[in-house]
C-alpha cells in the first residue's frame, strides 16, 4: 500500500508539474509574441450541458488490427468462423443480393462510404465475412442475446445506428426508463460488433451507453463498456480518453489496492495533465490518506460524471474524517452544522446526517445543535 500510494503521489506531481509547463509555456508565447498569441488561440468550446447532453462524434474510416496474424492467431480465428459454418453458409446465399462495399460505397452517403471502405480487423464481424452490412432500417430494436449467425434483415448498417443512437440519447434526456435505453444501447453495440465496427462511432456508442450506465448506478454495464472503450483507445480511435481513464482510476480505487494499481500502470502518460485525470488522481490521493476536507472540496468540483464513481469511496471517506475529528477536538462540543459541512453534507441532508450520525454512535444534542465528542468516542467504544 505504501509503495503504491508513492506511485499515485509520482503521477499527481507528474499531473501537476505538466500543467504548470503548460502554462508557462503559454505565457511565454503570449508576452513574446502578443499578436501570434492571440491569433492562435484556439475557439471556446461551449459550456458543458447537463449530464445527460453527450457529445456528438462523426463516423470516420475504420482502424487497423489490434491482433498478430500470428499462425496460432489464425488457427483461432478459423475455429471461431467454424463454429457458425452452417449458418454462414446459409447467410452468405440469402445475402446474395447485398451490395458489396466498393459497390454500396457508389450509391451511399458519405457516411456510409467510410463505414464501406473500411476494415477494422478488431473483431470480424460475422456479417462482414458474409459479404455485407446488414439493411434492417428500424431505429428501435430490443436487445437479445445471439444464439446463431444473425441475418442481414435484423441488422442495422452504421448510416441507421447513427441515427438510433441519436434517438435513444434524445430520448434518455426526455426522461425514458433505464430499462428501455440500457436494452437499446446493447442492440446498437450488437450491431456494430457482428459487423465489425470499430471507429468512432463504435467510441460514441459505448461512452454513451458508459454515462448512462453510471448515471443509473449500474456499474457491471459500465464496466463492460469502458473495457471496451479501452480497445478502442488503445487501438487510436477518438474519444473522450482522459475522461474515461479516470473514471477507470476511480473505480478501482474502490474496488482494491491491487485493481488500483493495474490502472495506475495502464495511464497514459502523455495525458496526466488533462483535467479529469488530474482530479482523479487527486481524488484517489486525498481518499487514501485520509484527507477529507481535499476529497469533499474535489467532490464539489468534480468534472463531468466523476462524481458518481466519488460515491463508492464517499462512505470510508467520511468515516475517516468523522474518527479524525472526534479524536482531533476531544473533548469540546462541536457545531453539528460544521461537521455536517466537513462531511459533505448539504443542507438539504438534515435527516440523512442525523441517520449517519445515529448509525455511527454519535451523540448529537439537536437542541443546541452540537456533538458531544466525549460521549461519543465512549459509546462508539461501547459498540452502542
Amino acid at each position: 500500500k505504501a509503495l503504491l500510494q508513492q506511485k499515485i503521489n509520482r503521477l499527481v506531481a507528474a499531473a501537476g508539474s505538466s500543467q504548470q509547463s503548460g502554462q508557462a509555456a503559454a505565457s511565454a508565447a503570449t508576452a513574446v509574441h502578443p499578436a501570434t498569441a492571440e491569433a492562435s488561440k484556439p475557439v471556446a468550446a461551449p459550456a458543458a450541458t447537463a449530464s445527460k447532453h453527450f457529445m456528438q462524434h462523426q463516423p470516420l474510416a475504420g482502424i487497423p488490427s489490434m491482433v498478430a496474424n500470428t499462425p496460432a492467431e489464425q488457427a483461432r480465428r478459423a475455429e471461431r468462423q467454424q463454429r457458425f459454418a452452417a449458418d454462414l453458409a446459409a447467410l452468405k446465399s440469402s445475402t446474395a443480393a447485398i451490395a458489396s462495399p466498393g459497390k454500396a460505397a457508389s450509391s451511399s452517403s458519405s457516411s456510409s462510404i467510410a463505414y464501406a471502405s473500411s476494415d477494422s480487423g478488431i473483431g470480424d464481424g460475422w456479417l462482414r465475412l458474409a459479404g455485407g452490412y446488414g439493411t434492417s432500417r428500424a431505429l428501435e430494436k430490443e436487445y437479445l442475446r445471439l444464439t446463431a449467425v444473425p441475418k442481414a434483415e435484423d441488422v442495422r448498417p452504421p448510416e441507421v445506428l447513427v441515427e438510433s443512437l441519436a434517438l435513444i440519447k434524445r430520448r434518455w434526456r426526455e426522461g425514458c426508463s433505464y430499462a428501455y435505453a440500457c436494452s437499446q444501447l446493447k442492440s446498437i453495440r450488437q450491431d456494430l460488433t457482428v459487423q465489425g465496427v470499430s471507429d468512432e462511432l463504435a467510441v460514441n456508442a459505448y461512452e454513451t451507453h458508459a454515462r448512462v450506465a453510471l448515471e443509473s448506478n449500474d456499474l457491471s454495464e459500465f464496466r463492460q463498456c469502458l473495457a471496451r472503450l479501452k480497445q478502442l483507445y488503445k487501438a487510436g480511435v477518438h474519444g473522450s480518453v482522459a475522461e474515461f481513464y479516470a473514471y477507470g482510476v476511480l473505480q478501482a480505487a474502490a474496488l482494491g489496492t491491487a485493481l488500483l494499481s493495474q490502472e495506475t500502470m495502464q495511464l497514459p502518460r502523455n495525458r496526466l495533465d488533462e483535467p479529469a485525470l488530474v482530479h482523479a488522481l487527486s481524488v484517489v490521493s486525498a481518499a487514501r490518506t485520509g484527507q477529507y476536507c481535499k476529497f469533499m472540496s474535489l467532490y464539489g468540483s468534480a468534472p463531468r460524471m466523476a462524481a458518481y464513481l466519488m460515491d463508492q469511496l464517499l462512505p470510508q471517506v467520511r468515516a475517516s474524517g468523522l474518527a479524525t475529528m472526534l479524536s482531533a477536538y476531544y473533548p469540546t462540543r462541536l457545531p453539528v452544522d460544521w461537521v455536517m459541512l466537513q462531511l459533505g453534507f448539504g443542507e438539504d441532508q438534515q435527516d440523512e446526517a442525523a441517520n449517519y450520525f445515529a448509525a455511527c454512535g454519535v451523540v448529537v444534542d439537536w437542541t443546541s445543535r452540537e456533538i458531544d465528542t466525549k460521549a461519543s468516542r465512549a459509546a462508539r467504544a461501547a459498540g452502542l
